[in-house]
């Protein structure tokens, strides 16, 4: 009998070894799954970091490239106005205009030539954009061909001279400037294009990538239950089984079974060990994921500095163009043999008015990134559209459009950010007038209305343009525009300052007939 007894024991024992070098193995296979799970998540924190990244901060430097082009426009029209004062000038105002010229010209090509090869006091990036390098090719000869013209009515460090000396040359070089300017203008305009266009693509890149992050994350997270949790769930389960056919088997052969069931109960602690290792390496897997997620939602705020960036560009124009507008009007007054004193006094508040108002716009803008209190105040609505409309005055009477104002005898008041409120009826009219470009210039009308419906205050803006070409219903969309010289940026950004003062607005459209935009504001009774 004795020596009968190890034969068995070394049958059970057999199997149990089989097991174990199983269980090794599915350990092993399981081990190798984690690593490429975990190791393929920081391949996409190291890919948020060296791609998407720097692809913000280009993009973040577009902003100050498409301002400084836009102004260069207003530089160069501003040295053309210069040159052909100091043509018909008199000898003593000839010092004052000559040292304008060389200050205006110096700021001129300095910019011109930070667009080209990238300037950091600027702020501007070097232009590698194979397109926007050829536009600055083709440029090349317009750009010369108004700078030496300029450099040599300018005079260089030289005293200026008597203009009267030599009237023809003088007048040979600002009419060879004037056509080189235009000539220039229309370029850059091509550039400024170029630079939005490339903006855009920057910006839909960045989308594509950070959703294809996205689904790469959502991947792995549903490959680490298939491929991790679902296994060692079913290790559990055949463990489980077999130690409830251990207990059975007790009956049967006890003494036998109890060392097998000693040495199962080892190797189930093991198991136990083993699993809680692995939750804790998965409760580590997502929290990586969640970090991982968390970059994704930087990802997006970083797509929206780039659309605010746009904006910018879009609502500066506004206050600029009445500054242009209002700065040219008070030299006209000034130069008459009797300078008309109150007008060049309005014109030049109007350029602080608008000057402030561009701050305001900026510090707006900015807020949209970092949230802070807005200043409300309760005023009457019809003095907010009466303003708009006498400060856009000059900017109407210069596009041969006539404004008509039908205002309630109820004078709505309304508790709003007064700026922000003129902002959209700025927007609205400077449409209107774009529309307006193609009617005749005794048929172009704009007629701004207000009025009082239940509680609300109503302001309607009708024109009798051609209407809207698109569906209205997608006209507030952003960076959607009819026009090709358009942003696609002034609807939107008013319908966000209308809802944010807890109002409506749409458009009315047919085509052929006008378009018609109303938007409503809470009204305020103050008796």
């Amino acid at each position: 009998m004795t020596d009968s007894c190890p034969l068995p024991l070394e049958q059970t024992t057999n199997p149990q070894v089989a097991d174990e070098q199983e269980v090794a193995r599915l350990l092993q296979r399981l081990g190798r799954r984690y690593s490429l799970v975990l190791g393929a998540v920081a391949l996409l924190v190291l890919l948020d970091q060296a791609v998407l990244q720097p692809m913000l901060v280009r993009l973040a430097g577009y902003a100050p490239v498409i301002n400084l082009a836009g102004r260069q426009r207003m530089l160069s029209q501003k040295i053309a106005k210069t040159a052909l004062a100091i043509e018909r000038g008199e000898s003593a105002e000839a010092a004052s205009l000559h040292r304008v010229l060389q200050e205006d010209l110096a700021e001129w090509q300095r910019v011109h030539d930070g667009l080209r090869q990238g300037d950091d006091v600027l702020g501007l990036p070097v232009a590698n954009s194979e397109e926007i390098v050829a536009g600055f090719k083709a440029m090349e000869s317009s750009y010369i061909g108004m700078r030496d013209p300029a450099l040599r009515i300018a005079g260089g460090n030289a005293p200026p001279v008597d203009t009267r000396d030599d009237r023809s040359a003088v007048n040979k070089t600002v009419t060879s400037l004037l056509v080189a300017e235009s000539q220039y203008l229309a370029q850059m305009d091509r550039i400024v294009k170029l630079f939005e266009s490339h903006a855009r693509g920057q910006v839909t890149r960045l989308r594509i990538l950070g959703l294809s992050i996205t689904g790469a994350v959502l991947a792995l997270m549903a490959g680490l239950g298939s491929l991790v949790v679902r296994p060692a769930s079913t290790v559990i389960r055949e463990q489980l089984q077999e130690l409830a056919s251990s207990r059975r088997s007790l009956s049967l052969a006890h003494e036998q079974s109890e060392a097998r069931v000693v040495e199962r109960t080892r190797q189930l602690s093991e198991m136990n060990d083993t699993l809680r290792q692995e939750m804790r390496d998965r409760q580590r897997a997502e929290e990586q994921a969640r970090q991982t997620l968390t970059q994704l939602a930087h990802v997006a705020r970083g797509h929206a500095v780039g659309q605010l960036a746009t904006g910018l560009a879009h609502e500066l124009n506004q206050p600029l163009g009445a500054i242009s507008n209002s700065a040219e009007a008070a030299e006209l007054v000034l130069r008459r043999e009797a300078p008309d004193i109150p007008s060049a006094t309005k014109a030049l508040q109007r350029i602080r008015d608008a000057a402030l108002r561009a701050g305001v716009i900026i510090r707006r803008l900015r807020n949209f990134l970092r949230p802070a209190a807005r200043v409300r105040t309760i005023v009457a609505l019809n003095s907010l559209v009466a303003e708009v409309v006498e400060f856009c005055g000059p900017e109407c009477r210069q596009c041969g459009v006539s404004v008509t104002v039908d205002l309630s005898p109820d004078n709505p008041s309304v508790e709003v950010d007064p700026i922000q409120i003129q902002q959209v009826l700025v927007n609205l009219l400077q449409n209107a007038m774009q529309a307006l470009h193609e009617v005749p210039a005794n048929a172009r009308l704009v007629t701004f209305r207000t009025s009082c419906v239940e509680n609300l205050a109503l302001v309607t803006v009708e024109d009798t343009g051609p209407g809207f070409t698109m569906d209205p219903t997608v006209a507030f969309a952003v960076l959607t525009t009819s026009r090709p010289d358009g942003l696609g940026m002034g609807l939107s950004i008013s319908r966000s300052i209308v809802h944010d003062h807890a109002g409506s607005i749409q458009i009315h459209s047919s085509p052929g007939r006008g378009a018609c935009v109303q938007f409503t504001l809470p009204f305020v009774r103050t008796s």
